[in-house]
């Protein structure tokens, strides 16, 4: 094998065993939850999303529970019950998850953007706010899989990793990607 074969394969074999990356406070740490805030506890607004109340709710339920299946996790989380609140603030700290309508906010991305959460962190580095919006506004919601729908769970999931202070990774096809 060429040098250059060889490098390609130790990189890639690297982004498997480094395949996540983790959202960094200003000085550069990792941020996170402290102990004493597990689990974290989260509201749902299923409103708005066009689909049925219950079957949002269990969706999201379902994505929180995935990021504490592995062995190796320390986060853990709560659901609270349904809130009728389309307010994300990071100094309510309280975990809002919510649909969209109308027009989507420009600062929190623009066109294409299908979710975002926003994690808020303070001086000490810990993660003590984070809210998940969906854009309904652009973009049509499934529970089931639906072709040329959002799927909720899946994005769900994603945006779960940001609340726990999980980044994007460049490996194609992680939850994180």
């Amino acid at each position: 094998m060429n040098n250059g074969k060889m490098i390609l394969v130790l990189l890639l074999t690297a982004l498997f065993f480094f395949g996540f990356n983790t959202i960094k406070n200003p000085d550069g740490s990792d941020a996170k939850w402290q102990d004493s805030s597990l689990p974290v506890e989260y509201y749902i607004n299923p409103s708005g999303s066009g689909l049925n109340e219950t079957d949002v709710i269990n969706s999201i339920n379902l994505s929180f529970a995935e990021w504490s299946k592995p062995d190796c996790t320390y986060v853990s989380s709560k659901y609270m019950g349904k809130t009728s609140s389309t307010t994300a603030s990071p100094s309510d700290f309280v975990n809002n998850l919510f649909f969209i309508t109308g027009k989507w906010p420009p600062e929190l991305g623009g066109y294409g953007t299908i979710a975002v959460c926003t994690p808020a962190t303070y001086s000490d580095g810990f993660i003590k706010d984070a809210d998940i919006r969906f854009n309904a506004a652009d973009f049509k919601w499934s529970t089931t899989g639906e072709k040329g729908k959002m799927d909720v769970q899946n994005i769900a999931t994603h945006e779960i990793g940001h609340l726990f202070g999980l980044d994007h990774t460049m490996v194609f096809g992680a939850t994180m990607y």
